[in-house]
């Protein structure tokens, strides 16, 4: 608005009336495909009550996924896989609240008095969605079914290398692709990088199924098959396993209207070598 910068790619969606009132800016508004989620460690050393698999699907149930669109836009993605994606589920196959179901879980898992938990997650702000908010609304999402959050906020790249080497009994960080074919989610499957190493679930800590799907989409090429395998992996995770995906951000991109040919690229953002300006 000042006319010291061309392009803000960060905005949050409470910046975008604003802006769009504005004559002299235009704002792009879209999909993205950077995935928010909760890591419980697999390994019970590490993990603790975490580790446990009805926790893990209690932890699922009981977030308050509108809230989270509400605060940053978007959509709510069904799985780690982005809603767009070939395969992906779209929105109406999201996970739903159900705090009853949760707090049975937890009673199941020996947990109906709850637990204390520490969340570790970086102090950031990417594509206008601020971690520490989220965070915030993680601990009182969880605390409706006993579990009672210590916030741990930390460096960027201090958390960073916890999470990397396995080391998070419960952390919140987002993703986003390498490249854009859903094969690129099997890291979130055990024995994989996210899923087998910073959540160290493990193949010796997964069921055959779930081990059988991921060897089997690694090498699968017709795309009909493909579809079938990636929607048997979603509706897996979707019981199971170590994440709990819980927000896909929109993309909010506002720039000098006099700016032509801005295009939101999936992979780098914006290519800079077609942008121009009218004259």
């Amino acid at each position: 608005e000042s006319g010291e910068i061309d392009m803000a790619l960060d905005i949050t969606s409470d910046q975008v009336p604003a802006l769009q009132s504005n004559p002299g800016l235009t704002v792009f508004l879209g999909s993205g495909n950077i995935v928010h989620f909760l890591l419980m460690n697999a390994n019970p050393d590490v993990g603790g009550p975490m580790s446990d698999p009805k926790v893990q699907q209690a932890v699922r149930l009981a977030l308050d996924y509108p809230g989270y669109v509400s605060l940053f836009g978007g959509v709510t993605p069904p799985s780690v896989i982005p809603v767009g994606f070939l395969g992906a589920y779209g929105p109406d196959h999201a996970r739903t609240r159900d705090l009853d179901a949760a707090r049975a879980l937890m009673a199941e898992a020996g947990y109906a008095d709850g637990f204390e938990i520490s969340l570790s997650y970086p102090v950031f702000t990417f594509q206008g969605v601020n971690m520490e908010t989220n965070a915030q609304k993680v601990a009182a999402d969880l605390a409706e079914i006993g579990i009672t959050v210590n916030l741990s906020p930390g460096e960027l790249q201090v958390v960073l290398e916890t999470y990397r080497n396995g080391l998070d009994a419960f952390s919140y960080w987002f993703w986003g692709p390498d490249f854009i074919d859903p094969v690129n989610y099997v890291e979130f499957l055990p024995g994989m990088k996210v899923g087998g190493t910073r959540a160290q679930w493990t193949d010796e800590r997964a069921d055959q199924t779930i081990l059988d799907l991921r060897d089997q989409a690694l090498v699968e090429t017709d795309p009909e098959t493909r579809v079938e395998l990636f929607h048997a992996i979603q509706d897996y995770l979707q019981q199971n396993g170590s994440f709990a995906p819980f927000l896909q951000p929109g993309v909010q991109t506002a720039f000098k209207s006099d700016i032509e040919n801005y295009y939101w690229h999936p992979s780098w953002l914006v290519d800079v070598g077609i942008l121009s300006r009218a004259e």
